[in-house]
């Protein structure tokens, strides 16, 4: 199994909703390409806030979902 690195988006939204996504890549970094990727997964729309960035490890898919 590939382990890739994890981190946990947050969001708020223009209308009070709030949402957050986990996503992996193989590397560390977290730059302003993926911080908008990561919010067009969780909201699709440009109206949303990033409220925090969490780094959850280097892991498996399997063990990122449980």
């Amino acid at each position: 199994m590939k382990k890739l690195h994890y981190f946990m988006f947050s969001y708020a939204a223009a209308n009070g909703t709030f949402a957050r996504v986990t996503m992996g890549w193989p590397d560390k970094y977290v730059n302003e390409g993926r911080i908008r990727e990561a919010r067009n997964a969780v909201l699709g729309g440009a109206d949303a806030c990033p409220i925090a960035v969490s780094y959850l490890g280097e892991m498996t898919r399997e063990e990122a979902v449980s």
